[in-house]
């Protein structure tokens, strides 16, 4: 009975782990092919290794610096961005290992994620006052 018992869990086992193997494929491929029927608006800049996405718009000073909530990205701002372009420059960015960008090796603490962006602006040739 044990054996039964043990050997039915086995293949429900084996059964899940299948099932979650191809999920996470399929999303893979899906997400591949995403992003090469929609190309990033702006540009893809190095910032140490890894390539993070900005788009800027407009022109003047300051440039506002548009950040989207934890797990969103740039195009949350598509409506905002351009009315703000209307009188000064804005840019607006994914962070690392959302939307357009790439996964960072650093950790997802807020000194990092900082470095990152001013790291993104510097190699982006953005020029302050940041807003």
């Amino acid at each position: 009975m044990k054996t039964k018992a043990f050997r039915i869990i086995s293949i429900l086992m084996l059964v899940i782990i299948i099932l979650a193997l191809g999920t996470l494929t399929a999303g893979a491929i899906a997400k591949s092919n995403l992003a090469k029927q929609n190309p990033a608006p702006g540009q893809l800049v190095d910032v140490g290794g890894y390539k993070m996405h900005i788009n800027c718009t407009g022109q003047g000073s300051p440039t506002v610096i548009l950040a989207s909530g934890t797990s969103d990205f740039s195009v949350s701002w598509a409506y905002v961005q351009p009315e703000i372009a209307k009188y000064t420059r804005v840019c607006s960015y994914d962070r690392a290992g959302l939307g357009w960008s790439e996964p960072s090796p650093n950790p997802r603490i807020a000194s990092a994620m900082v470095e990152e962006l001013h790291t993104l602006l510097v190699n982006a040739g953005v020029e302050g006052p940041y807003v």
